[in-house]
């Protein structure tokens, strides 16, 4: 009877707490100490008095008789938490976290819907009309709620397919002065092949969320979806270093008169960060990374590239890509492949292929091709070799 009557009460408590919340939980923990304690020690010196009484020879049915409702019932906590835990799993799974980089080139000051940036980023807004080289980049974590609304942008990793436009704000925050409008998102977004990378990066194939930005280039009439490889954290790039794998870190010199807002190379997007690439006016904006793409580099590079300033035509070109010389030597590990690419006021572009070697006794060597046939001479901050300090960093052969 007084097992049943503990089980009851630690039941009652448990089923409390899984809704409990601050002081509640606390009061709530007091009284169930209290409470379950004086039934504990009540079951427990009854147990004791039968096992004294049978001289240890108590049936095994008369203990789970006493013990088994409480046991049961104090699993309640634990197994209703690992079933959230595992529907918390499954809920993140299916709807991960999305990263998003809006660019203005629309020349007035846009707002966005608080649901679609995460609610946290109006400290930010408005995105200023008269700074297109500023983006605006934030993650988006989807709650069951929203999810249910429908107001989600994404399927999985993926736009929805039935989104056709966005909902923007014009003006001032305030409901007289602000103007909302719905703005035609005028392309079906061509995502790269990251099942590629699936089993160098870690991931299952279709689950590319970590990896993956969306990029939204706010053009005065209407809006483009660029979606990009994202900025690579350093324990991801680490995952690369020493693999056959198809990824090409691109670093680039802007050595036009505009800083340049959208990239791409062979089809595929460029994520360029939290503003445009900048011109290399100083030392500071040399070999700034651009991206990285999934490519060999076996075949020339088509580019295509828009600056800030209106009209935002594209303006292209193809780009040979130096080989090197030599072969690594045994010992010798090889990081990300890399290119540098140089953006002339003349609008073209010349690329320089270089790579970071491990080499033994943890040292490291860069070896390059050099300055790329038909450029006049290096920019005024050198190469990709002069980011490195040679004191530290050894030049190796072509």
């Amino acid at each position: 009877m007084v097992g049943a009557v503990l089980a009851l009460a630690v039941a009652i408590i448990s089923l409390e707490s899984l809704d409990a919340q601050g002081n509640q939980l606390f009061g709530l923990f007091l009284i169930g100490l209290s409470i379950i304690g004086l039934l504990a020690v009540l079951l427990l010196i009854i147990w004791i008095y039968y096992l004294t009484r049978d001289k240890g020879r108590t049936p095994l049915c008369a203990h789970g008789i006493m013990w088994g409702p409480v046991v049961l019932a104090a699993c309640i906590v634990p197994v209703s938490e690992s079933m959230d835990d595992a529907r918390k799993s499954r809920f993140e799974d299916a709807h991960p976290v999305m990263q998003e980089i809006h660019i203005n080139l629309t020349g007035r000051d846009l707002w966005f819907d608080p649901r679609n940036t995460g609610g946290t980023h109006y400290t930010e807004m408005p995105m200023r009309g008269d700074k297109p080289e500023k983006f605006l980049e934030w993650s988006l974590y989807p709650s069951p709620e929203l999810i249910g609304s429908g107001a989600f942008l994404y399927e999985g990793s993926r736009l929805k397919q039935n989104v056709r436009s966005m909902r923007l704000y014009t003006g001032e925050l305030l409901e007289e002065k602000t103007k909302s409008i719905e703005v035609l998102i005028a392309n079906k977004p061509s995502y790269p092949d990251t099942d590629r990378l699936a089993s160098v990066m870690g991931f299952r194939q279709g689950h590319d969320a970590t990896i993956l930005v969306h990029q939204y280039y706010h053009y005065p009439d209407h809006i483009e979806v660029a979606p990009a490889l994202t900025r690579f954290a350093g324990s991801q790039r680490d995952r690369l270093w020493g693999k056959i794998q198809p990824v090409v870190e691109f670093r680039g010199v802007n050595l036009g008169q505009q800083p340049i807002a959208r990239l791409e190379i062979n089809g595929q997007a460029m994520s360029l960060g939290e503003e445009a690439f900048s011109v290399a006016d100083t030392c500071f904006w040399a070999n700034t990374p651009v991206g990285e793409a999934i490519l060999t580099l076996d075949q020339p590079l088509h580019l295509r590239w828009q600056t800030i300033e209106p009209p935002h035509r594209w303006q292209e070109a193809t780009v040979p890509v130096p080989k090197f010389l030599t072969e690594n030597s045994k010992g010798e590990r090889t990081r990300v492949p890399s290119v540098v690419l140089y953006f002339t006021g003349e609008g073209s572009v010349f690329a320089e292929r270089f790579e970071a070697i491990d080499l033994p006794a943890q040292k490291l060597g860069v070896r390059t091709t050099g300055l790329p046939e038909g450029m006049a001479s290096p920019p005024p901050c050198g190469m990709a070799y002069a980011g490195y300090n040679p004191e530290t960093v050894q030049l190796l052969p072509r």
